[in-house]
């Protein structure tokens, strides 16, 4: 019953990522997220030490994959994660990239994921702003500076949820100490 899923779900990314243009790398890296979700146990670990191998250009289809489960979906995404992780650099591109992802995993309530990336993200941010005042360039630097603040914010939410915290501030009740906050289900 598990190889026919796999085949169908294997066929599915190959579709999804095949068709954009991409190279043999790529077709590689959907058939190996395919394994890294439907196969047996060592294929699996096979699998993510490949993708990890392959790096960046696993990043797209480990994004296309679609599991069947939730415990195949969490499997891969945390090989996108740690591959995100590893590879990103201080660029504008792969600081947008952590973001992004990192926004992704917010709001599918994976919520350690979500806080590892919006970290790495907040920091790429902070180099990138860093960088900017050095050049003189006022705009770039402010934008970096927004960026990253969206992130501390997104990663301390992510840290929250993932506590269960609802709220930081200490209630005395007329007087709260601390402010609220945000709980909402919006991740920037």
């Amino acid at each position: 019953m598990r190889k026919p899923a796999s085949f169908l779900f294997l066929l599915l990314v190959a579709l999804a990522c095949g068709g954009t243009g991409y190279g043999a790398e790529n077709k590689e890296a959907a058939g190996l997220a395919a394994k890294l979700a439907g196969g047996e146990t060592a294929e699996r670990s096979d699998a993510e030490n490949k993708l990890r191998a392959l790096g960046a250009a696993a990043i797209p289809a480990l994004r296309a994959a679609q599991p069947p489960n939730d415990e195949d979906l969490a499997r891969v995404r945390n090989v996108l994660a740690n591959i995100v992780l590893e590879t990103v650099k201080v660029d504008p591109g792969d600081a947008a990239l952590a973001h992004e992802i990192a926004r992704e995993e917010g709001k599918a309530e994976r919520y350690a994921n979500a806080a590892r990336l919006y970290h790495s993200a907040q920091k790429l941010f902070e180099k990138l702003k860093d960088d900017a005042g050095n050049r003189k360039d006022r705009v770039k630097e402010r934008q970096y500076k927004e960026k990253q603040q969206v992130c501390e914010r997104m990663k301390d939410k992510a840290d929250r949820k993932l506590k269960g915290a609802a709220h930081g501030g200490l209630n005395l009740g007329l007087v709260r100490i601390g402010g609220e906050h945000d709980v909402n289900d919006n991740w920037e």
